[in-house]
This record gives structure tokens, sequence and C-alpha cells, in this order.
């Protein structure tokens, strides 16, 4: 029933050990993988009549909700780093929870830095691509702001110092949190503009002849 041993009686002999010789101090919690396949906590404390108190709790069903959970969290990074679009997902205390390699490449943020960061830091890392304070504190509304009007979704698009056109749009999700998503158009306006400018070319042409 116990936890496999590389040297079992080494392991059992460092076991009794502690009860003829107490440890002076709290010895730290360790987790017991048992053939059975549950996971124990285990703790140690000195008992004031002597010898040692052990308290063992059985992890096995929290242990596998947070493996599930990471493995959820590993499954929703790897689908938003397939997507063009920059991501991010802002809690309503206004720090960021998540995002994918588009928004840290569209906005050229390093993905370390921005890690839980608040929207403040990561607006003041994008203020040299799009320096407009108001647009901004706008968009942090969305974020922070519990009132009916802010939650709902909105659109809209910008043009940044570089030249670069990016669409955006916010959406409220059901645990308070938001998503926004920008896309890059650039090259959508350039051909929109090359075009225009043909057709009128065109038409002054046809105006001349």
């Amino acid at each position: 029933l116990l936890p496999e041993q590389a040297d079992y009686d080494s392991w059992k002999n460092d076991e009794l050990s502690q009860y003829e010789n107490p440890p002076s101090a709290e010895t730290p919690d360790e987790l017991w993988p048992l053939p059975d396949g549950r996971t124990l906590r285990v703790a140690r404390q000195r008992h004031p009549a002597g010898g040692l108190l052990f308290i063992f709790e059985d992890m096995s069903d929290q242990l596998s909700l947070e493996a599930r959970y990471q493995t959820l969290l590993k499954v929703q990074r790897a689908t938003l780093d397939r997507l063009n679009e920059a991501v991010a997902v802002f809690g309503s205390d206004g720090r960021l929870r998540l995002s994918n390699s588009a928004f840290e490449r569209i906005w050229q943020l390093d993905g370390e830095s921005i890690e839980n960061a608040p929207f403040e830091q990561i607006a003041d890392a994008c203020h040299r691509l799009f320096p407009d304070p108001d647009a901004w504190e706008a968009l942090k509304a969305r974020i922070t702001d519990p009132g009916p009007d802010a939650r709902k979704a909105t659109t809209g698009e910008i043009r940044r110092a570089d030249g670069t056109v990016l669409t955006w749009l916010t959406r409220p999700l059901p645990d308070g949190a938001t998503l926004i998503a920008w896309d890059d158009i650039t090259d959508s306006r350039r051909i929109e503009a090359a075009l225009r400018d043909k057709a009128e070319a065109l038409e002054a042409s046809e105006r001349i002849k």
C-alpha cells in the first residue's frame, strides 16, 4: 500500500528513525503516489507528548482536477496561437489572463513581461504604436466597468503610427472577463485604395477623351 521506492529498506529505516529522533523542525509536506492510484499529502509534526503526529490527506481528486485544468489551458492556448487575429482576455480586475502569439507579434510585446500584467502596463507598452490615451481609456472601460453599457460588444478601426490599420472588437465573457481581438487589415486597405485610385484614373481618362 506504500509508495514504491528505489531502495525500500533505506526509505523504511529513514521513516522509522524519525520516531526515535524526531526532527527539530517541521519537515516539508510530501506527496505519496500509492500503487492503487491515489495520491496522499503527508504532513509530519512533532507531538508535545513525544513522537510524531502524521496527517494524511487524499489529494487525488484535487490533483486530477488541476491536471485537467492545466490541460484545458494548454489546449486553449494552442488553439489561440493558431489564429491570425491577436487575442487577449482580461479579467474584471483589469489583468491579462490569456493571450496568443499574434497579440505579442502585432503589438511587439514580450510574452513574459506581460504575463498577468494590468491593462495600464500593456497600454503603456503599446503607446508608441498607437499614442491615443482616450482610445486606451475607452478600451479599459470595456474591461473594468461593470455597467451594462460597458459590457456590450463593440467594434472599431484604428490606424497606428507605423501606418498599420487594425480592426478591433470586444466581447464580454460569462465569467466577467473581456475578450479583445485585433486584426491587421493593412493589405486589404491598400488594395482598396489602389482599386479606388485606378477607378478614379479611368474616370478622369474617360472625361479627357
